[in-house]
């Protein structure tokens, strides 16, 4: 549209141009809120994605089948993949 303004209307080319800005504006909100997320919202998320690992506490809490094939140590959380038979 702004490089053949010629083929299209004032108005559709106005309308254009605020829908882009409201994309821009509403992407911008997005990326900020999914730092947040990733980061503050979920504490010591930040440390383990630098240092690249995570405490005994949140693998416990957030993989209960990893943990245990790791340190043999039982979660007592039971989730429809750990019922499986192996």
């Amino acid at each position: 549209m702004l490089w053949f303004p010629e083929l299209f209307v004032q108005a559709l080319r106005e309308a254009a141009i605020l829908l882009h800005d409201l994309v821009v504006i509403l992407f911008s909100m997005a990326i900020v809120f999914h730092i947040y997320l990733g980061t503050v919202a979920e504490p010591g998320t930040f440390a383990s994605m630098t240092r690249g690992t995570v405490s005994k506490a949140w693998a416990r809490l957030h993989h209960p089948r990893w943990y245990r094939e790791v340190t043999g140590e039982v979660t007592g959380k039971v989730t429809g993949d750990d019922r499986r038979p192996r």
